[in-house]
């Protein structure tokens, strides 16, 4: 029980480090020579079609979703209070992921939505972020080599390329960054398996 547990959380951190690129290798730039210009735009994709796109993002939420099952044998197996359900209920962000995941596996839900809200997700994009250090004078940007015509990342930061989305209300509000959600959902699951003796592996 505890190797295939271990493995179920090292595939969360695997699927949580998929939707992140760090680097400028997979920016690709595009050349438009208009009159005497010559017009430079940067493509984030990295060549990924939407559905590739599409399958990182509902990697993510599948394999965070699925740790009720995996909390609830635990704490079945070794006596504790079965909380999974507990856990979506009383939590946003855990609830709003459990229900992308049933919209993704039945793609319409035949019971209320955990989060009492009707969610899609919109707008799969991968995006570049851009961090800098946390000191005065710390700067980041992506510039062009003039020499290669290659992105280039100029400053003392980081570069990483995000797989994001926009969780949406039906009714058109947005609710959220995909990313900010998963990760907060992330960090309520790691407490409670910690909470139960679970020992986790490193990120």
């Amino acid at each position: 029980m505890q190797a295939q547990l271990e493995m179920r959380i090292r595939r969360f951190y695997q699927a949580l480090g998929e939707v992140r690129t760090t680097g400028t290798s997979s920016i690709q730039p595009r050349v438009e020579v208009v009159g005497n210009r010559v017009n430079y735009t940067l493509d984030f994709s990295g060549g990924a079609s939407d559905a590739k796109l599409a399958n990182v993002a509902g990697q993510l939420i599948e394999n965070i979703a699925c740790l009720r099952d995996y909390l609830n044998a635990w704490c079945k197996k070794n006596g504790k209070p079965i909380i999974g359900d507990a856990i979506i209920n009383s939590n946003l962000d855990v609830a709003i992921i459990h229900d992308l995941w049933n919209l993704d596996k039945h793609f319409e839900l035949d019971r209320p939505p955990r989060c009492r809200l009707n969610l899609e997700l919109r707008d799969i994009h991968r995006g570049a972020h851009l961090t800098t250090q946390a000191k005065a004078g710390s700067f980041m940007a992506i510039g062009i080599d003039p020499h290669t015509g290659q992105p280039v990342a100029i400053g003392d930061g980081k570069v990483e390329l995000i797989v994001d989305a926009d969780v949406m209300e039906k009714a058109g509000k947005r609710i959220g960054g995909l990313l900010e959600i998963a990760e907060r959902a992330i960090t309520v699951w790691e407490k409670a398996f910690t909470d139960v003796g679970v020992v986790l592996p490193a990120r």
